[in-house]
This record gives structure tokens, sequence and C-alpha cells, in this order.
């Protein structure tokens, strides 16, 4: 099973971005019959504005991609995305999720990623064999990434006891070899999807 990397999908019925349409950027029309196009007519695509594991997650702060694209183009986009980068831990949980909350706030369309760290305690692109996470006794790398799941499942309930819904993506870049989950085969990582697909909506809620 081949998987496909898309930036972002949004239905038409959303509105057109507001990231286009200045004297900076190609004419609105030609921009969205060409993002149309991509998308059959029915699907507009596009880039994600920003994902950056360890850029601040404050829409407003200058080192935000969010606050670049809109210093460049004079537009906020209508779509932007946070990681919560569990490898690196650059931020507190909370400056995420008070991120998300502030662009749903000011209307935009929020994705968020999740960049689980290797849950053998190695790096973020050290291969790892997946078996233990499915294992049915308790070990040290089942421990980690069930933690890894609470931890973001905790991140996920705040947000909706806020009213913020996401777009959320738990593995991103699933077809990308040099990250953990993706060391081994497309299967592994579609069962990895299926694993915190599940234990969110049926664990957690």
């Amino acid at each position: 099973m081949t998987i496909q990397r898309f930036s972002i999908v949004v239905l038409l019925a959303l509105g057109p971005p507001a990231a286009f349409g200045n004297d900076k950027t190609p004419p609105t029309a030609e921009v969205l019959a060409y993002l149309k196009g991509l998308g059959n007519g029915s699907w507009l695509f596009g880039q994600v504005a920003t994902w950056v594991h360890n850029e601040n997650p404050d829409m407003d702060h200058p080192s935000n991609w969010l606050k670049k694209v809109y210093d460049h183009t004079g537009t906020m986009p209508r779509y932007g995305t946070i990681t919560y980068d569990f490898h690196d831990n650059p931020f507190p949980d909370a400056a995420w999720n008070d991120g998300v909350k502030k662009m749903w706030d000011r209307g935009m369309i929020v994705g968020v990623f999740s960049f689980y760290a290797n849950p053998t305690g190695r790096s973020w692109n050290d291969p790892l064999d997946i078996d233990p996470i499915f294992a049915a006794d308790d070990n040290p790398t089942k421990g980690n990434f069930y933690k890894q799941m609470d931890r973001m499942a905790a991140n996920l309930q705040w947000l909706k006891d806020q009213g913020v819904p996401v777009v959320y993506t738990p593995l991103v870049e699933s077809d990308d070899r040099n990250k953990w989950h993706a060391k081994e085969t497309h299967e592994q990582a579609i069962k990895l999807y299926r694993l915190v697909h599940d234990y969110f909506t049926g664990v957690k809620g």
C-alpha cells in the first residue's frame, strides 16, 4: 500500500483561503483555479503555512510562520498547523494548546500534528522494532509510547473542552523513512496509526 503525503486538503465549501490576492502573489482567481485543478474541481489543495517543530506556537510571535506569511502577504492564511514535538519538547503543552486556541479564535482552521518521540528512548531517526508496542505484557517501549499517547490525549481533551475542533495527524509524514515510525513497512506505520486512533476513540473518548 502506498501512502501519499498531501500538505493540506480543505473542502471548497469552507471558502477560499485568504493567503492570496495582493501584488506580492499571483492573482487570486489564477491561484484558486490552479489549486482547484489539483483537486479535480471538488477539493482545494495547497501548502500548509507552518509546521516547523520548534517554532513558537504563538501566531503573533515574530518567529511563527503564520506571522511571517502575514507580514509578507498582508493576509492571514485560513489554515495553519502546530506540531506537538515530544522529541525536543521546545515548549510546554500549555503553550501549544494556547497557540491552537488562539488560531481558532482568530477564525482559522487548525491542524494539530504529533511528533512522537522514539519510544525506545533513542533518536527520532533511529530504527526500532515496533512489535513490543503491541505486546500483551508491559515493557519499556510500550510504556513509553502509551505515556506519550496519554499526554497527547490530555491536550486534545483540553482543546475539546474549550470548544476548539482540530484536524489531527498522529504520525506526521508516515512516508518519510527518516522517522522512527516510518522506518519499517507502510503496513507497520498504518498499524501504529490505527493504534492511536483506536486508543483515542475507544479508551480516551
